[in-house]
Formats: C-alpha cells, sequence, structure tokens
C-alpha cells in the first residue's frame, strides 16, 4: 500500500471520528454496508402508506404527474402568502 493512499485513508478516519452529525454516519453507512432488505427497516407507519399508495392506485384514485405538480404548486403559493 503506498503512503499515498494510506494518508488518505488516515484522513478518512479522522474525519469520521470528529463526525457528529449523525445522519451523515447513516448514509456512510449504507454506502458501506447496503441493507438489501429495505422493507425490513421502514417503519409500520410507512408500510402503511405504501399499501395505501397501491390500493389507491389498483382502484383508480390517482392523479396525473401534471395535475399533481400544478395543486403542489398551488398548495406551496398559497402557503408561501399566508
Amino acid at each position: 500500500m503506498t503512503s499515498i493512499l494510506e494518508s488518505r485513508k488516515l484522513k478518512i478516519v479522522d474525519f469520521l471520528a470528529d463526525l457528529e452529525d449523525e445522519s451523515i454516519v447513516f448514509q456512510i453507512e449504507n454506502l458501506l454496508f447496503p441493507i438489501n432488505n429495505w422493507w425490513e427497516i421502514i417503519g409500520e407507519e410507512e408500510r402503511s402508506s405504501i399499501f395505501r399508495g397501491i390500493d389507491d392506485a389498483d382502484n383508480g384514485r390517482k392523479v396525473e404527474f401534471k395535475g399533481f405538480v400544478t395543486q403542489l404548486r398551488q398548495s406551496n403559493a398559497h402557503h408561501d402568502n399566508g
């Protein structure tokens, strides 16, 4: 192993040792040790939301993307002005 590579690795280790932002640590963990079955780590509320979305789509309760974006923009404009 070259000294340049060793130096780079030590710099990363130092950075990680000083890191206090848990969300960044979580992202690094996911990069290094990916979880293949994300379904197992999401919460019950998220699973329920996914099932509701599938049920909505299966039963024709859906909107076109353009309509969704239009509604979203109108909603944001309302909140920005209110």
